[in-house]
């Protein structure tokens, strides 16, 4: 993993709009190459300013100034998640709501790569239970043209629970059902997992969990989702930060993980990673570094570099609650999302110390597989 240098960009702009931005996620048109990413942003995570940003451009190349594309509805915006349909249209998700046990979830839609955007609707009407659809990670879309959507619910209250679950729709994401995972919350110290990822193996559907045990847990599907086996844990360090897999070979086992490699729940966001399996996700191996913090980011032309907004006696730290978690973004690389790039390299987008979205590209050649 040393000595390779991963190319890096800042595409969220300057910054001067919010305090802290997080939970990025991408997607890249396989027609113009043209990548489009969103992202959270407002004072911090909770915030009733929280707002969903989009922004579209190419690496190295020009980034279309960012613009608001959800606000408001009296509630805090978080995780958005983009994902193109079978139709080429792109569906944009985001969770709203007070706390993360009461969100909402809605989308817009745009039908020509992220320029305009349809009306937002709730995607389940109602529905405020925790949220619908993707809830960080993009779905899958099966040979059968069902939409796998990993999701997952936590209550709140001084002993949350956790729990994965998979929300499918037939019908082109009109309609929307539930299928969840099984974890034996007995044998658990903390409470549980959530945020799955999701890729495809010649045997079914795989996920792995972000859980609170500080490893990651694992569980799979041979009828396209419609049951899953009980969630176990695996030999992978897991800090109870989110993570994106992406599969390698669309009929074999090999896969990628961009995440934080540290095993202490709550413990640091650095550095990011990214890590292979060729076994659908049993072992695992750190392949390279994308961030470590030791090198800032490359800037497009005419873009400054935000600042961090936090006091000089700020100090690295998580404070999770059903309100979001308090942090001062300080050495914090992190919340990937990872796509495959249409010329076969990975790209990762992350949170970069909560004051900038990068996004990075790895080639193929360093990963070993």
């Amino acid at each position: 993993m040393a000595g390779v240098e991963i190319e890096r960009w800042v595409v969220s702009g300057d910054g001067a709009s919010w305090r802290q931005c997080h939970a990025s996620t991408i997607v890249q048109s396989a027609d113009s190459g043209v990548i489009t990413a969103a992202w959270f942003a407002g004072d911090k995570e909770g915030a009733l300013n929280n707002a969903i940003w989009v922004t579209r451009g190419t690496l190295g190349g020009v980034w279309d100034p960012p613009k608001v594309i959800l606000r408001g509805h009296e509630r805090s915006w978080w995780n958005p998640v983009l994902a193109y349909a079978p139709d080429g249209a792109l569906w944009l998700f985001a969770k709203n709501g007070p706390k993360i046990s009461r969100w909402k979830t809605w989308f817009r839609v745009s039908q020509d790569g992220g320029q305009t955007w349809s009306t937002e609707r709730e995607l389940v009407q109602g529905d405020d239970r925790g949220g619908r659809g993707p809830v960080k990670n993009p779905p899958i879309i099966t040979k059968s043209g069902l939409w796998v959507a990993p999701n997952s619910v936590e209550s709140g209250g001084e002993n949350p629970i956790w729990n994965c679950r998979f929300d499918l729709s037939s019908d082109g994401g009109r309609h929307w059902r539930l299928t969840e995972v099984p974890l034996d919350h007995a044998a658990l110290q903390g409470a549980g997992i959530i945020q799955p990822t999701l890729w495809r193996s010649r045997n079914g559907l795989v996920a792995i969990c972000r859980s609170s045990e500080g490893h990651a847990y694992r569980t799979t599907s041979d009828d396209d989702g419609e049951h899953w086996s009980p969630a176990k844990a695996i030999r992978l360090a897991q800090n109870n930060s989110g993570f994106c897999a992406a599969g390698l070979d669309e009929v074999g086992s090999k896969v990628a993980l961009a995440h934080n490699p540290g095993s202490n729940p709550w413990g640091p966001r650095c550095p990011l990673i990214v890590s292979t399996s060729d076994d659908d996700g049993v072992t695992w191996q750190s392949r390279v570094t994308i961030e470590d913090g030791k090198r800032p980011p490359l800037l497009p032309t005419g873009v400054m570099m935000p600042h961090l907004q936090v006091s000089t006696d700020a100090s690295e730290g998580y404070e999770p609650g059903d309100a979001g978690i308090a942090t001062s973004g300080i050495n914090e690389y992190s919340y990937p999302t990872m796509i495959v790039s249409v010329d076969g390299s990975l790209l990762v987008s992350y949170t970069w110390q909560r004051r900038a979205i990068v996004v990075a590209r790895v080639p193929r050649s360093v990963l070993g597989v």
